[in-house]
């Protein structure tokens, strides 16, 4: 039987990785973790995270280590505690916490204000569509009639 790693993958729905065989590789990703913000961790022989490693060492989830092994161990407390040091280390895809929403955070008045602009500067797309529509309308109908 041959090695495994435990693998972290900080991704909220993890990430298929494709090996030069063909073969793909399924890393589970936060959704699939126990804990909140915890990264999903998935088993994968040692050979073929050497190759993956070494294949996507340029990818922004290895470089920032959204996706990372614990270098000696393939037990999940030493992962986790490894998580943990890296949580300072965000991939920009983490959830919203609701009770502190932080600076991007919108009011409900500020969200429908937005949508009433957006609205407002629709219409005028639909009339010149409406407009195109009924011309071609028009158009067909006049070669028909005058056939």
């Amino acid at each position: 039987m041959s090695k495994t790693v435990l693998i972290a993958c900080k991704l909220p729905n993890g990430i298929v990785l494709d090996l030069p065989n063909g073969e793909k590789v399924t890393l589970n990703g936060t959704n699939t973790a126990l804990l909140n913000g915890a990264p999903g961790l998935t088993h994968v022989d040692e050979s073929k995270w050497m190759l993956l490693s070494t294949l996507y060492a340029k990818h922004t989830s290895f470089e920032s280590q959204a996706i990372f092994a614990h270098n000696t161990s393939d037990k999940v407390a030493d992962v986790i505690d490894k998580a943990a040091d890296l949580s300072e280390i965000k991939t920009g895809l983490e959830g919203i916490d609701p009770l502190n929403p932080g600076d991007k955070a919108i009011t409900v008045e500020e969200g429908a204000k937005a949508a009433i602009e957006q609205a407002a500067a629709q219409p005028k797309v639909r009339v010149k569509k409406a407009q195109a529509k009924a011309d071609q309308a028009a158009a067909v109908e006049a070669a028909t009639g005058a056939a």
